[in-house]
């Protein structure tokens, strides 16, 4: 019997999907897996499952608060391999304590260290503000003694591993390809909602601003154009809404949970015509794939992170500039027109390349 440890001691909600799905897809009945989550992600997970919660007891600090919890973590995460034989261990999303999971993994003879990127590198021309981009410069570093000790990478995406193979040309291990997964909510009865609005979902922070879209929203408006517009996040936004003429804000819907489920997400999809994406600096989305597998076209910019799997006119339309009203308008024109068709281009996308079916063709070889 093979024993897998999954790791993800960095809270991102939106990452949890993915792991459940690629965990029970890439194990056999005879495999054991054993989940190390954040104790954060609690309020997510069913209680029949085997996972390990994390604490850091200094959360609350911030990042000051990760360093000053390393010891503990430390500790953790020696108790778990001291408790039992691990054959593979994998890691998701960057973490200041990834290097110690591996560390401590080689430590216990541990063969198989897989890190799983989404975000392998961000180009500085793109961030805009000097503390922005020295926390890009701080996450690399921390980002990069994990790959140095890493067996296997997964890039999650065809632009995250052409950006990989671009940066560690001498990266001694195994590059494997693949794509972000989520499972399938979709169903008829779900799918048959009446759909209203153009939407944005996910949290928001200084890179991936909901400016952009408040902007479209406001232009809109002020052009008599009679669009509905949701928000849904988890994010607190009250400032920038308040920051809205009233008109603008009597258009749109926010949906404002302190989690953010996937029913959630699932369903303020199922009610939205288009989702747009206008954040310049990315390497993939999350929110996309989402949005395909609800079967909802998406507006996003013509950026690899988003083309990479945006047929123009197809699956979604892709424009140059997120200040480029009168391109994002044509687009909608184009939705209205068009929902049906590119719904179900949407909808085949997802099949060809987020659903979980597609787990052990892309990643077998890390198991």
């Amino acid at each position: 019997m093979q024993k897998h440890a999954f790791f993800s001691l960095n809270y991102a909600p939106g990452l949890l999907k993915e792991m459940l799905a690629i965990s029970k897809e890439l194990t056999s009945d005879d495999d054991k897996i054993i989940m190390c989550l954040s104790e954060k992600y609690q309020w997510m997970l069913d209680e029949t499952l085997h996972v390990e919660f994390f604490k850091s007891f200094l959360e609350k600090l911030g990042k000051v608060g990760q360093l000053l919890a390393i010891p503990f973590v430390i500790l953790q995460i020696f108790k778990t391999f001291f408790k039992c034989r691990i054959d593979t261990c994998i890691i998701y999303n960057i973490s200041i304590y990834n290097s110690f999971i591996f560390m401590i993994s080689s430590f216990f003879g541990v063969k198989k260290k897989v890190l799983i990127l989404h975000e392998p590198y961000k180009e500085k021309t793109l961030v805009r503000g000097f503390f922005v981009k020295l926390y890009f410069y701080m996450a690399e570093l921390v980002q990069w003694i994990p790959i140095a000790l890493s067996t296997h990478v997964v890039l999650m995406s065809p632009n995250g591993e052409k950006i990989f193979r671009s940066r560690f040309k001498k990266y001694p291990g195994f590059v494997v390809g693949a794509h972000l997964t989520v499972p399938d909510y979709y169903s008829t009865e779900s799918s048959g909602k009446t759909r209203t609005f153009y939407s944005v979902v996910g949290r928001f922070n200084k890179i991936k601003k909901i400016d952009y879209f408040f902007d479209f929203v406001c232009w809109s408006v002020d052009k008599d154009y009679s669009h509905e517009f949701l928000v849904v996040t988890s994010s607190d936004i009250s400032k920038e809404l308040r920051l809205l003429p009233g008109l603008v804000r009597q258009r749109i819907t926010v949906i404002n949970p302190d989690q953010l489920s996937d029913s959630i997400i699932y369903d303020a999809l199922c009610e939205s015509k288009a989702v747009l994406l206008l954040q310049p600096v990315i390497t993939q989305s999350g929110v996309l794939p989402f949005s395909f597998m609800s079967g909802t076209p998406v507006i996003s910019l013509e950026n690899p992170g988003f083309s990479q799997y945006v047929e123009n006119q197809c699956n979604g339309l892709l424009i140059d500039d997120p200040k480029d009203f009168i391109n994002i308008q044509k687009s909608i024109d184009f939705i209205e027109s068009n929902l049906p068709f590119l719904s179900a281009e949407a909808r085949k996308t997802y099949l060809r390349y987020f659903h979980p079916k597609n787990v052990r063709k892309f990643l077998s070889s890390i198991i």
